[in-house]
């Protein structure tokens, strides 16, 4: 695989760093996750939790950390930063979120570790960038960065509804695979005459790339105006065309008929129901456009006879848009999802196990493909101490429990 033989050193609490480096263990690399002797890292306690799970099991960090190496080490005391470095030196790509805030020892540093260890690359995720910046919450810095500006409306009423934050961690995870792919590209750089690249990735830079060329656009020329308020639609929208969201007998589809020939065969779909024929109600688009709270209602009577799958199937044959809204509950059955093998299926000690995503990418390399549908396993805090601080580093037994005594371990 890509990174077979290559080592990377995690000191992140931080859903983006730790998805980050879990993206390179799938590609192969030996992931060593620095976590605290204290608890180890806060996301082992994040929520939503399991039934039943233990303390500590949660099914976030699972999906994030799966396939890691877990070390318990507190780099904020002097034999604890000299352990960090010297795994740095076994290290090709550092992920942090930690060192670049001041979390270690004065004597270990980003810039003591790229001049020691020119060959290490060194990836720092922060909000702002390695400046700084003031205090931001996951919520704050999507708003300050403008990509949350559709969480924050439309609402019913906008003084007593506050804007919200991108759901399901979107944000976090998708900027961990850009870190990764930044990872990637710092390793491709390497020269054997230079300093490895040290990335400086700001998660505020990251999500203004993403409103271009739309809302971003749109700003600069003063076509776009921001207003939280909901135009009462009843649950259709007008976007240039018409679009609809109705109600099936077993949730709902969204379609959008937009030309005539569309709108015919649409109509088809909906077995011709005799209001159809009315030019008045429907005879054009303009019509129809003026008519679409009427049209909802009629034609939700229509759908609420059949199911999204029904519904959804005459109308792709007769070529007309419309799509199913889907569930969760319906990403498990679905043929594309599970053709490609996409899930994977997270078991730890004593629970059942749980479904949760893969990557979203096939992958071939010499000729050895990347595994899919895996059974994987959340690490144990510290499950590797000796595996890696006695073994990589060659501490014997003694030293090995004065750092535990000491609590640095």
């Amino acid at each position: 695989m890509l990174l077979t033989g290559r080592t990377v050193l995690e000191w992140t609490q931080d859903i983006s760093g730790s998805f980050c480096a879990r993206v390179l263990g799938d590609l192969g690399a030996e992931v060593i996750k620095i976590e605290s002797p204290h608890g180890g890292d806060p996301l082992r306690h994040a929520g939503p939790p399991r039934p039943g799970s233990a303390y500590g099991r949660s099914p976030l960090f699972g999906y994030l950390n799966h396939g890691k190496r877990s070390v318990t080490l507190d780099p904020s005391t002097p034999s604890g930063a000299r352990l960090f470095a010297d795994l740095a030196a076994k290290a090709d790509i550092l992920v942090e979120t930690e060192l670049s805030r001041g979390r270690a020892h004065e004597s270990v540093s980003i810039a003591s570790l790229r001049a020691a260890l020119r060959q290490l690359v060194v990836i720092s995720i922060t909000p702002f960038g390695l400046e700084g910046g003031p205090p931001s919450s996951p919520m704050t810095l999507q708003h300050r960065a403008g990509y949350a500006f559709h969480e924050a409306s439309p609402v019913t009423d906008p003084v007593s509804q506050p804007p919200v934050g991108c759901t399901d961690n979107e944000g976090p995870l998708a900027i961990g695979v850009a870190a990764a792919v930044s990872a990637m590209y710092g390793l491709l750089s390497l020269k054997s005459d230079e300093p490895a690249p040290h990335i400086d990735l700001a998660k505020f830079d990251f999500y203004a790339t993403q409103l271009y060329p739309g809302p971003l656009g749109e700003w600069s020329e003063g076509r776009r105006v921001f207003d939280r308020n909901r135009n009462n639609f009843g649950g259709t929208e007008v976007a240039g065309g018409l679009v609809w969201i109705l109600q099936c007998s077993d949730g709902w589809i969204i379609c959008s008929p937009r030309e005539q020939h569309q709108w015919d065969r649409w109509m088809k779909v909906l077995g011709d129901p005799p209001w159809s024929t009315d030019v008045a109600l429907c005879g054009d688009r303009a019509i129809r456009k003026a008519n679409f709270m009427q049209l909802q209602e009629l034609m939700s009577v229509e759908t609420g006879r059949m199911t999204r799958a029904e519904i959804f199937k005459a109308a792709r044959e007769g070529h007309v848009a419309c799509l199913p809204v889907n569930y969760p509950a319906d990403l498990l059955r679905t043929e594309q999802l599970v053709a490609r093998e996409f899930f994977d299926h997270l078991s730890d000690p004593g629970q059942a196990s749980i479904v949760i995503p893969g990557l979203p990418f096939r992958l071939q390399s010499g000729g050895e493909a990347l595994t899919r549908n895996r059974q994987v396993q959340s690490p144990e805090l510290g499950e590797a101490n000796w595996e890696m601080l006695a073994g990589k580093l060659d501490l014997d037994a003694g030293q090995m429990q004065k750092l535990m005594n000491s609590r640095v371990i």
